[in-house]
């Protein structure tokens, strides 16, 4: 969350249309993760959701709580 008003900040945005999540650290809680990302969607601070540098596992626990509408793959 402090990431992303940050962001709006020095964008000057209102929204960010698509809000990447590059890369997670091991004690990451998806579920939580997922509910403040739903919480910026409802709140119309991100639009569309990306993911990036997370493996296939990671990818369908976000696929439980969110949808997932881009993702950047660690071989680009």
């Amino acid at each position: 969350r402090i990431a992303c008003e940050k962001s709006l900040r020095s964008l000057r945005f209102e929204t960010i249309p698509l809000y990447f999540l590059h890369g997670l650290l091991p004690t990451t809680n998806i579920e939580a993760v997922c509910e403040i990302l739903n919480e910026l969607q409802h709140e119309q601070k991100i639009g569309f959701i990306g993911l990036s540098n997370i493996n296939l596992n990671q990818l369908k626990i976000f696929q439980r709580y969110i949808k997932i509408d881009a993702i950047q793959n660690r071989f680009n």
